[in-house]
């Protein structure tokens, strides 16, 4: 099974950017945000966070 959002946790990674920080920037808890990650982001998720 491949991954969603690929790209958005590649760039996080890169940047030394955890899943929780961002997470803590959307004011959501981070299984929620990994709940979000499991399906593609929309591009207005992606704009909300920028790594």
């Amino acid at each position: 099974m491949m991954k969603r959002n690929i790209d958005f946790r590649a760039e996080a990674k890169e940047n030394g950017v955890y899943l929780y920080e961002i997470a803590e920037k959307l004011g959501i808890s981070e299984p929620t945000f990994n709940r979000y990650l499991r399906m593609d982001l929309s591009d207005g998720m992606k704009a909300k966070v920028q790594v």
